[in-house]
């Protein structure tokens, strides 16, 4: 908890460069904090449930990068035009870009597994 702290907080409040390259010691010390916080985080997650679902997309990663603009665009072009612009309009078009993209990514990653897997170099 203390190391997401230091890390958000950080992030938050501090307006200069917390990259690394900046060679300030006080971002070098959040990188850190950030590193292990990742390192800490993963290790939890391990153990979990959860981690059979993170490992199903990390090995999906190419795919789900190659195509989720496509979704994205389609979602844009077709559902978009039918919503004025407020806030609750914006909340469903999102509600309902995700509810076309997901479904689009988990039939394009079987597809690619299963039928294409050329795509892949396998």
């Amino acid at each position: 908890m203390i190391l997401a702290a230091v890390v958000v907080g950080s992030a938050y409040f501090y307006k200069g460069r917390l990259d690394v390259t900046s060679a300030v010691p006080w971002s070098l010390l959040v990188n850190a904090c950030g590193i292990a916080l990742t390192l800490g985080v993963s290790h939890w997650l391990a153990g979990q449930r959860l981690s059979r679902v993170l490992v199903f997309f990390g090995r999906n990663t190419f795919v789900i990068m190659a195509v989720h603009q496509f979704y994205l665009y389609i979602a844009t072009i077709y559902v978009k035009p039918h919503l004025c612009d407020g806030v609750w309009e914006l909340a469903a078009y999102k509600l309902i870009q995700q509810a076309i993209l997901w479904p689009c990514l988990l039939l394009t990653i079987w597809l690619v597994n299963h039928k294409a897997k050329w795509v892949l170099g396998k």
